[in-house]
């Protein structure tokens, strides 16, 4: 089973669980917190501005008595209270704290018009008892509560319903219609609460999925862009990964005006050194001798590629032969510090012969810089291997110089 359907048979197992494990509990209510911030906002507005609009028509149905009463608990008293709860709305706290501004909302509807059922009398405190189970209606489809923010809300109903307001009962009419109402839209609204957050939490493992297919797809699509570029063995760059980098780093150096300077390897008696030890330990100190050129790779620019076999290549943009001729001597160096034993070699250790070249775009193009660089290399080894050969670019084609 993937973590995909782990995290799915969370919320598809009977009965839905509230909450996730721990940690995919945070990640969700992050999740949550960004994704319906905008909505529970306007959610809160909405049922602010209908609450204080609603007192328009007091006056149409109440005496001026009452609705003079009316007037002071809706908008001297709980006017106040609905401006710092707007204002903290709107705040930075309202991401960290949303639940609990949305419990406030909710209960402040309730105790407001439990303030207006007080200031009434009759039948005429029925509209506003009625209004308490449209408003838990309300917090329970359109807040989005969690399971104990919707209990403690519920309670705090049924006890504001039944104890405060429990003349009403006195009339069986009047009790048996709020009753009705009540428990009725409390239902409603509890099974809209449910599927709201069952839709909330499958959306968020929904998304958990595609994001994870795709940075599974982007690290696999990575993965085999490496493939395509490195040599398995040695990790460098291959051939083919040299040949779409040099047409760019060409066209790059054509544009600023400034030379490339390519460095040709060579393994000095490759096949002997298997032949005495071992295609294994051929492939060992290949390793070990790709891991000194990769040092060179000193910009983003360059590149230490393994041209085939035991056969190796530089690239360096903007480097002048003489720099280059430098970096190569200095790499040469390295190699022949490590000692790597050869006993069939002269030396009797490992060697490499460098042929290097460089030249500016004007001169010719990348191929004419590969042909280069590879004679620059055939006068090292005909020189005696182990060193580094320049090329010359104010001689004829086979005149060179070694070191």
């Amino acid at each position: 089973m993937n973590p995909w359907q782990a995290e799915r048979g969370l919320i598809t197992a009977w009965p839905m669980r509230w909450h996730f494990p721990a940690e995919l509990e945070q990640q969700y209510r992050d999740w949550f917190m960004q994704r319906y911030e905008v909505q529970l906002r306007f959610g809160i507005i909405a049922g602010v501005v209908v609450f204080f609009a609603a007192g328009i028509v007091d006056p149409l149905f109440l005496s001026p008595t009452q609705a003079s009463r009316l007037l002071y608990w809706r908008y001297g008293v709980m006017l106040p209270a609905a401006l710092a709860l707007l204002a903290g709305i709107f705040s930075a706290s309202f991401l960290r704290h949303q639940q609990v501004f949305l419990w406030l909302t909710a209960f402040l509807a309730q105790l407001g018009l439990l303030l207006l059922a007080s200031a009434v009398a009759g039948q005429a405190r029925l509209v506003f008892v009625l209004g308490m189970a449209m408003a838990l209606f309300y917090a329970l489809v359109f807040l989005r509560l969690r399971l104990p923010g919707i209990v403690l809300l519920i309670v705090l109903v049924h006890l504001q319903t039944y104890v405060a307001a429990h003349a009403l009962w006195r009339v069986p009419a009047l009790g048996m219609a709020q009753f009705v109402m009540l428990e009725g839209l409390m239902l409603l609204g509890l099974f809209a609460a449910y599927g709201g957050a069952y839709q909330a939490r499958q959306t968020f493992l929904l998304e958990r999925d595609v994001l994870h297919r795709q940075v599974r797809l982007t690290e696999m699509r990575d993965r085999f862009q490496h493939m395509s570029e490195h040599d398995a063995l040695t990790g460098l760059y291959n051939r083919r990964a040299l040949l779409e980098r040099l047409d760019q780093e060409w066209g790059r150096a054509h544009r600023y005006g400034y030379p490339v300077a390519m460095v040709m390897i060579d393994i000095d008696y490759f096949k002997q050194y298997n032949d005495r030890y071992g295609h294994l330990a051929g492939d060992a100190m290949l390793q070990r001798v790709a891991e000194v050129l990769r040092t060179a790779q000193r910009r983003p620019g360059d590149l230490a590629v393994r041209w085939g076999g035991d056969e190796f290549l530089l690239l360096w943009p903007g480097t002048q032969q003489e720099e280059a001729a430098v970096l190569a001597r200095q790499l040469l160096q390295q190699i022949q510090g490590l000692a790597i034993e050869h006993e069939a070699a002269p030396a009797r250790r490992v060697s490499l012969s460098f042929g290097v070249a460089a030249m500016l775009t004007q001169e010719g193009d990348d191929e004419l810089l590969v042909h280069r660089a590879d004679t620059a290399l055939y006068a090292a080894k005909a020189a005696g291997r182990d060193r580094v050969a320049v090329y010359q670019s104010t001689m004829a084609t086979q005149a060179l110089t070694s070191d």
